[in-house]
């Protein structure tokens, strides 16, 4: 992914980032519509010494929702962070899809259930999207990044729904999320490719 696309991912899961908190436009006194304020609770990218961001919204949120996990947080609060990293997936794959229009069924299909993903059991979820038995056929390797970015949190989600009450559990949670940054790797520009 060049460094242009990957801004454009990164602004449109900011943005994304807005509806995840809950909030909604309110109506100014002209009657227009104005965006709420951000959730305070939203990480911010820190710029690099060369002006680039150090990491994007997703893997700020990943990174957190692994912290969490390993810090020991409540089912509901990994179950918080999890449906909020799903979001920031799913406002992502409007711009991987222009990107590469060859995954438009493939994402298309993700993006039509990636918020009840978390409903379904942890056997269903890895059958039918994770190993893509409910999705369409994989057109290209980058549709399969772009799923997991939704999937793998998902996945987190049902886990903490389910209470994370072993050892076992917060491993495979945790475990979801590493690999989906592996993903988000993949992705990113290098640091050849993005000068």
């Amino acid at each position: 992914m060049n460094r242009s696309l990957l801004t454009a991912v990164v602004a449109f899961a900011a943005t994304g980032i807005l509806a995840c908190g809950g909030d909604t436009p309110t109506e100014s006194t002209e009657g227009a519509a104005t965006p709420a304020a951000p959730p305070a609770a939203q990480p911010e990218a820190a710029p690099k010494a060369d002006g680039a961001p150090a990491a994007d919204p997703y893997r700020v949120q990943a990174e957190a929702l692994v912290a969490a996990i390993d810090e020991g947080k409540s089912a509901d609060e990994v179950l918080k962070l999890a449906d909020e990293l799903t979001h920031t997936g799913l406002s992502m794959l409007p711009a991987m899809v222009e990107q590469y229009p060859v995954c438009k069924g493939y994402l298309d299909a993700i993006t039509a259930v990636g918020k009840t993903l978390r409903d379904l059991p942890i056997e269903e979820i890895e059958s039918g999207y994770h190993q893509d038995g409910k999705l369409p056929k994989m057109p290209s390797a980058e549709c399969y990044h772009g799923k997991d970015l939704v999937v793998h949190p998902a996945t987190v989600s049902a886990l903490a729904k389910a209470g994370l009450s072993t050892d076992e559990e917060r491993r495979s949670a945790k475990g979801e999320i590493v690999e989906v940054l592996g993903h988000l790797t993949a992705i990113e520009p290098t640091d050849a490719g993005a000068k």
